[in-house]
């Protein structure tokens, strides 16, 4: 593995932090939910091409729950809460997924490429930090042979 992939020894979570590649890849993911819920509150027409009365609640929303994933995936960072950060990792690429289905599905064939980036993006930094292993069993398995194969 490269020196970057290796976790180093930190306060947190026994003894150990978050690859920086996988980190920076969450500060990422949250940039990308918290500017995406700044230009709905701001003008949610540059995102949806215009929008009608019925919208406001809809767009509200999407303001939540962007701006809420983006301070919580910040948060699950600095705490080096890996699990919890692949949790939420997993989640932004499924949700850029669903959002790459509707773009192709719409026409907006232009916004697939980078959508498809970011999905493929959070979905390596999620599933490598979900790899990881520090519960106790995972402990106890280490220092003994229990489920350990070969001679």
């Amino acid at each position: 593995m490269p020196a970057s992939d290796e976790p180093t020894p930190g306060p947190m979570r026994g003894g150990r932090t978050i690859p920086i590649w996988t980190g920076a890849i969450a500060v990422l993911a949250a940039v990308a939910f918290g500017v995406g819920g700044l230009i709905s509150a701001v003008d949610p027409a540059l995102l949806s091409g215009g929008t009608t009365g019925g919208d406001g609640v809809y767009i509200d929303y999407t303001v939540s729950r962007d701006l809420a994933l983006a301070v919580v995936i910040l948060c699950m960072l600095a705490a080096r809460s890996q699990h919890v950060l692949s949790a939420l990792l997993l989640l932004a690429a499924l949700i850029q997924i669903a959002d790459l289905i509707q773009d192709a599905a719409h026409g907006r064939t232009i916004l697939v490429s980078g959508i498809a980036v970011l999905a493929v993006l959070f979905l390596a930094a999620g599933t490598r930090l979900a790899d990881t292993h520090h519960g106790p069993i995972d402990r106890l398995r280490s220092r003994s042979r229990i489920g350990r194969s070969g001679p």
